[in-house]
């Protein structure tokens, strides 16, 4: 069975979340308080914009790379992890 169509990079998925419905949770936890705390598809989106451009401003590249060290806060590790892909996204690059 062939792939069906597909975004060529992945932070496209993020940008047309935010466009279609922005306020949507693109991930949650639980807070300290036992109430959920959630990161929008808006909200992750102009985080990564705002972290790709940061990082664009340290030209980064293979010879000066970045690694991304974290405990088991999964909804911040995947933002982190979404914005360092979507700075390397908008500079061309795509992951192999």
């Amino acid at each position: 069975m062939a792939l069906g169509s597909h975004p060529q990079r992945m932070t496209e998925r993020l940008a047309s979340g935010a466009r279609e419905f922005a306020e949507r949770w693109l991930a949650a936890r639980r807070g300290k308080d036992g109430e959920w705390v959630g990161l929008s598809y808006a909200a992750a989106l102009q985080s990564a914009r705002a972290i790709g451009q940061a990082l664009l401003s340290r030209t980064l590249s293979a010879e000066r790379p970045l690694a991304t060290l974290s405990g088991n806060g999964h909804v911040r590790q995947c933002d982190r992890n979404r914005r360092a892909t979507q700075s390397r996204s908008d500079r061309g690059h795509v992951a192999a």
